[in-house]
């Protein structure tokens, strides 16, 4: 359709609506008015009609905020952060559903962030767990007196988002827990939530370095930590970025290309999933 537009390597929808034809492809918009039909003596060369333009940054001043979080150089430049893990000697995990992207039909959603469950990558993850700052960055939000939900009251905001049919953003944020936020600058920010607590020292506005300890892993926000089941903790970590931290690593990517910009940014590779099989006495699959 458009071998000299690079955009096109990376088509990820195609729509057709009231005479023209839409497509996604890299981090454009475009449309091809089907009035006249298309035909084979119809040139779909170069650059096709964008319906809208995004502001072409220039490269020597690339900031990743200034960037929407599907364009193929976002991960390049994140990975300029030397991100560390938030765990220790983790790896990144192989299942689809604990990446961003992923949906969450219990509360009619998608989610934001990596998980990081028990021995999905390769470390115990258990209540209490620390979790280590990812860069360096300044401290824009610590949960110290987090006081957590009562279970009617999760409930209740699950309630709310099966009726609506979406998850207000409110809600997300309630459903996070204790947080920590740190603004590593030029439009990125980490999350790291379900917190069982902040570390000692760790406030608003302190700046930390890659590695620091900032918090311990548990399960706060969740119907199932508020019940007292620690069966499903886990570290739920997001990359966000915009100008208003707007945008999720992941958002408007396939789950694969997720996976290979994490793979990218941090440098870390995919736990394979066949050493559960192993683990397990059950053979290679």
């Amino acid at each position: 359709v458009a071998p000299d537009n690079l955009d096109f390597s990376a088509l990820h929808g195609i729509a057709e609506r009231e005479g023209y034809l839409y497509m996604l492809a890299g981090a454009n918009l475009y449309g091809y008015d089907l009035s006249t039909g298309i035909t084979g003596t119809v040139r779909l060369v170069g650059q096709l009609p964008v319906l809208q333009p995004l502001p072409q940054p220039d490269p020597a001043t690339l900031r990743p905020g200034d960037l929407p979080p599907n364009d193929p150089q976002l991960p390049s430049l994140l990975a300029t952060y030397n991100f560390t893990m938030p765990i220790k000697g983790a790896l990144l995990p192989d299942r689809s559903a604990i990446y961003p992207g992923s949906r969450r039909v219990y509360r009619y959603g998608v989610h934001q962030g990596l998980d990081f469950y028990n021995k999905d990558v390769g470390v115990e993850v258990e209540v209490g767990t620390p979790v280590y700052a990812a860069g360096d960055g300044i401290i824009l939000r610590a949960d110290v007196d987090y006081q957590e939900m009562s279970l009617a009251e999760v409930n209740a905001l699950l309630a709310d988002a099966d009726v609506l049919h979406v998850t207000p953003p409110e809600t997300l944020e309630k459903l996070g827990g204790r947080q920590i936020w740190i603004d590593h600058g030029q439009g990125v920010i980490t999350k790291y939530s379900h917190l069982s607590g902040i570390a000692e020292g760790i406030t608003v506005r302190q700046r930390v370095h890659a590695g620091q300890p900032i918090g311990y892993i548990g399960v706060s926000g969740t119907p199932d930590g508020i019940a007292g089941n620690t069966q499903f903790t886990h570290l739920h970590f997001e990359i966000r970025t915009g100008n208003d931290h707007q945008y999720y690593l992941g958002q408007w990517l396939t789950i694969e290309e997720t996976r290979r910009a994490f793979e990218r940014i941090f440098n870390v590779p995919v736990r394979p999933a066949y050493l559960d099989f192993r683990e397990n006495g059950e053979g290679t699959p």
